[in-house]
């Protein structure tokens, strides 16, 4: 004989009351998470390409996937910095201390061939530019430091003999990991690149670039270069002689710094290896021994 239970509504009541306790508890689990993610230190950095004239003026685009090419394209300023923005704002509800503040490389998925770099911030103050290794920043507030990226990231990239990836990084207090700008908008360069947008420089760029690094960003504090010095530098190049050795243009060089500065000889060293790195000098002769 076939019997069939009555229903029982206490039961049924008690079953949705189990649901509903376990809804309540995944709920104020979820939400305790969330608070302590909050409560902790959270920071967003950002990488932004910029160019800064021989004006003493900027220009921006908003971060995107790889350098904007119309960035160099834009304004008629016959010399141009190619330089990078690293901005990181506290997203948390507490004062967060951040340091080292650079770019991070990445030439493939192992985890061997992933870098972060810290190079000197360049002294901007007048953009907003911080130059300290280690900041606090206070809820709700940013920090912004310029870096010029192109020696770091086109030695990575040579280095690796491939294409690599950039993007901005911060290390966080209370944090293992790096915090990193967004893998959307991260910049590629190639080995065969001579500047972060990929078009071919001018020697005007290069002689302008390498004057500003060596004799602005690298003296502290960082009196304003006066204009005459690349100007009179690119005077000298154009003037130069046709066949013209790597030894010979570091003189012709030096010579056009003249007295103005005390490390012209480090400054024609380099912007020598730039210019023949450019290809504006096609024959070079190699030599032992700075001139």
């Amino acid at each position: 004989m076939l019997v069939v239970a009555a229903h029982d509504p206490t039961a049924t009541a008690a079953l949705w009351v189990s649901f509903g306790s376990l809804a309540v508890s995944s709920v104020a689990l979820l939400a305790g998470v969330a608070m302590h993610r909050q409560s902790g230190p959270r920071v967003r950095v950002v990488l932004g390409p910029m160019i800064m004239t021989d004006y003493g003026t900027i220009r921006e685009k908003q971060p995107k996937l790889g350098w904007p090419a119309d960035l160099n394209d834009q304004g008629t300023a016959p010399r141009r910095l190619e330089l990078a923005r690293i901005t990181v704002t506290n997203i948390g509800r507490s004062p967060t201390m951040v340091d080292s503040i650079g770019l991070h490389t990445q030439a493939g998925w192992s985890g061997r061939k992933r870098a972060g770099h810290v190079s000197r911030p360049l002294p901007l103050g007048e953009f907003g530019g911080v130059t300290d290794f280690e900041l606090r920043i206070e809820p709700g507030e940013y920090v912004t430091v310029f870096m010029f990226p192109w020696d770091l990231v086109h030695s990575r990239a040579v280095t690796a003999g491939r294409p690599i990836w950039v993007r901005a990084s911060a290390r966080v207090a209370g944090r293992r990991r790096l915090a990193k700008s967004p893998w959307r908008w991260r910049w590629t360069v190639t080995p065969a690149q001579l500047t972060m947008s990929g078009g071919p420089p001018t020697e005007e760029d290069v002689i302008y670039r390498r004057v500003w690094l060596d004799l602005q960003a690298k003296r502290e504090p960082s009196p304003p270069v006066p204009i005459c010095v690349h100007m009179d530098v690119l005077e000298a190049w154009q003037d130069r002689p046709a066949e013209l050795s790597k030894r010979e243009a570091r003189v012709l060089i030096t010579e056009a710094i003249g007295d103005q500065m005390i490390v012209r000889r480090m400054l024609a060293y380099d912007l020598v290896e730039d210019l023949e790195m450019a290809g504006f000098i096609t024959d070079p002769v190699e030599d032992s021994a700075p001139g």
